[in-house]
């Protein structure tokens, strides 16, 4: 029979190796991926070669003077420089308000501009987007079926790299009386088909590191939204990989925490109606950029203007 020493040994002895083992390739992997031709005692660290990724998130476009478009257009120029993965909205792309001919002209306008990015982006719709204003008879609908066939389904979801995007339409209207109002509780409301929608797109995402979702209105500010965030919250939290919630709307930046470990942020604008600058308070035209590792989220919001490509900066500009 062993002694007991002997016995620790040889059960210690696998995981001596195996971390010897470990502590081999880690060098390998370090020789391949690091050169020099000085000698220090200092290791300098590598960063971790993980899959991580960015995205840019545009706030309302809208309630703005006409001109509004240019500072969409240049933050769309911004944003090229960046070169994240995709860009997402949160609602508000055409004034809106207005019949058939005038709203396709506007969203004509629109993606024409966000056309120009260098990677895909994804729209959201927003109360500017669908509320029918003009002459003769509203559509029961008012503005839904022009906006899905200009700028595709009301809420959707898709996988990118380790995570989900999940956009959803907080303007649905009134089950009842087919209103539209987003001072109305009642009006505020997710209806039943929506919510098998997100059940399905939760589910789905299940095994992603990451889930994110997009809407217009911040619904979990409460106040003339009513209480219906709550259910949806629920099911986020039920989720259990929910990292943030982004929407637009009040044309101001707003971070209300995290709540059950999912964070709430609003974004301000990129051309919509700004009643005074006050960047400090967040009052501006911006958008957020995110980028995305395992286990953590980073969002910066960057000022439209702030950016811009450091080739521009040649030498002869520099020499003048």
């Amino acid at each position: 029979m062993l002694s007991r020493p002997l016995r620790l040994v040889l059960f210690a002895l696998p995981l001596v190796l195996a971390f010897a083992l470990d502590d081999e390739q880690a060098a390998r992997e370090r020789a391949q991926r690091f050169v020099t031709t000085r000698a220090s005692k200092v290791k300098l660290p590598l960063p971790e070669e993980r899959d991580a990724f960015s995205f840019v998130i545009f706030g309302d476009r809208t309630g703005g003077p006409a001109d509004g478009v240019k500072v969409l257009a240049q933050a769309v120029d911004e944003v090229n420089v960046i070169r994240p993965d995709l860009v997402m909205t949160v609602g508000d792309l055409v004034q809106g308000y207005n019949d058939r001919p005038a709203w396709q002209k506007q969203a004509d306008e629109f993606s024409g501009i966000m056309n120009r990015l260098r990677c895909t982006w994804f729209p959201v719709v927003g109360n500017h987007d669908l509320y029918w204003r003009g002459k003769g008879e509203r559509p029961p609908e008012e503005h839904e079926a022009d906006y899905e066939a200009h700028f595709g389904p009301l809420w959707y979801a898709f996988r990118h790299k380790t995570a989900w995007f999940i956009a959803l339409d907080s303007d649905e209207a009134n089950p009842q009386t087919g209103e539209r109002n987003f001072n109305k509780p009642e009006c505020q409301r997710m209806s039943a088909e929506q919510l098998a929608f997100l059940d399905e797109a939760l589910t789905r995402a299940k095994d992603a590191e990451h889930v994110f979702v997009f809407l217009h209105h911040p619904r979990w500010l409460g106040g003339n939204y009513g209480d219906d965030w709550n259910k949806v919250h629920a099911k986020l939290v039920a989720a259990g990989n929910v990292s943030a919630v982004f929407a637009g709307h009040i044309h101001r930046m707003r971070y209300d925490g995290a709540r059950d470990g999912i964070e709430y942020f609003t974004l301000a604008t990129v051309g919509g109606d700004q009643s005074a600058l006050v960047p400090k308070a967040g009052y501006l035209h911006q958008y957020h950029l995110v980028t995305v590792r395992k286990g953590e989220v980073a969002v910066a919001a960057l000022p439209v203007g702030g950016v811009f490509d450091a080739r521009a900066i040649t030498g002869e500009m520099s020499d003048d």
